[in-house]
């Protein structure tokens, strides 16, 4: 049994769907849906190392709100979004048993300065932090009773501080120890329909930068002394997923249009699908004149260029893609052209779901006027 390779997201549905996929057995993970009528939640729970080797995901729970409207930006809609966001953090409470008085620490991973990044630092400048009301006695007794001590941190990029992130959490969080920490970053999909439409949570903690191949020092349990919940929300996709995907949809009109072929009229363009016959190289077969066919006389021995993920030219197609892409193209992150207002939108989202669990007692109008 060989790990999933070149997985190159941070959601664990998608590696599992990936595993799937390729034939993989993945012992030790359970898949659960949900349908809310707005979105699905998908509850994904990887309990041996062997499941968690072949993902490529540490063991836990994984939690996926999937929004396909998100992007619509109906503030009822997000207030929906928001609410199901609350509902899944609360319950990771009482699963982690953290006491409702108990304070928490919410850190913004990523750069403030790259707007894909800046889902952490956005969505922490909108929580509602009390540590310092508590600690001081700022209000009355009968409102802080209502909000837990909580503090926030956006500790930016190694590359803005020269300090690694997981060092800079690591020395706030042996100060006012918490009883648990939530780190909210922007993470890495290979589905084009997930970017900025789909929430993770997970109590796994988090590996900042994998999903772009900048892994730095994970943020655990382990790590960290307390327990690590994670969200995040997928806002970039590898350029090579796109030109795949893309190859994958040219696959399946290709088998739509030859399995058509028969019905078609004589004469048309070259492109006409009962001009192109296809066969298999890797069967020995002779390409018939005018056939589709990858790679000129030698393409025989290369396999078919329109070849899906387990079969034998898939290996070929992804040299392909690489070939043509070269090594810098090849290492591109894509993101869309409307990052700036998708950020600002996802960032109240995920504000207002925390706020809305962790000061269960607080309306949203106190929080907005508290913060």
């Amino acid at each position: 049994m060989s790990p999933v390779e070149e997985v190159r997201t941070d959601l664990a549905l998608e590696a599992q769907q990936l595993a799937v996929r390729r034939g993989a057995d993945v012992p030790g993970v359970h898949v659960s849906e949900r349908d809310l009528g707005f979105g699905v939640v998908t509850k994904l729970s990887i309990e041996s190392d062997i499941g968690a080797q072949v993902m490529g995901k540490s063991k836990g729970t994984y939690v996926t709100i999937h929004v396909p409207d998100f992007q619509a930006r109906r503030r009822e809609l997000e207030s929906d979004v928001s609410q199901s966001l609350a509902s899944v953090v609360e319950e990771y409470l009482s699963d982690l048993g953290v006491p409702p008085a108990a304070p928490v620490l919410v850190v913004g991973l990523g750069n403030w300065n790259s707007t894909p990044d800046n889902l952490g630092p956005a969505t922490v400048s909108k929580i509602l932090v009390t540590r310092h009301l508590h600690e001081y006695r700022v209000l009355t007794e009968e409102l802080l009773g209502r909000m837990r001590p909580v503090a926030a941190l956006a500790p930016g990029v190694l590359g803005l501080t020269g300090v690694e992130t997981a060092e800079i959490i690591l020395g706030v969080v042996q100060k006012i120890q918490p009883a648990l920490v939530i780190c909210v970053d922007a993470l890495a999909s290979m589905s084009i329909e997930r970017l900025g439409s789909t929430i993770q949570i997970s109590d796994a903690g988090i590996n900042p930068g994998s999903g772009v191949g900048n892994k730095r020092m994970a943020l655990t349990r382990e790590t960290l002394g307390v327990p690590v919940m994670a969200i995040g929300v997928p806002t970039v996709i590898h350029a090579t997923t796109i030109v795949t995907d893309a190859l994958d949809a040219m696959e399946a009109q290709s088998q739509s249009a030859f399995g058509a072929a028969k019905e078609a009229p004589p004469g048309g363009s070259m492109l006409d699908p009962a001009k192109i016959s296809v066969y298999d190289p890797g069967k020995g077969a002779t390409a018939p004149q005018g056939s589709l066919a990858p790679g000129g006389s030698d393409s025989r021995s290369r396999g078919p260029l329109l070849a899906g993920p387990s079969s034998p030219g898939a290996s070929w197609r992804r040299a392909v893609i690489q070939e043509v892409l070269g090594d810098s193209v090849g290492r591109l992150i894509v993101t869309p052209k409307d990052i700036d207002v998708m950020i600002e939108s996802i960032s109240d989202v995920l504000a207002d779901g925390l706020n809305e669990a962790l000061h269960p007692g607080i309306s949203a109008e106190e929080a907005a006027q508290l913060r």
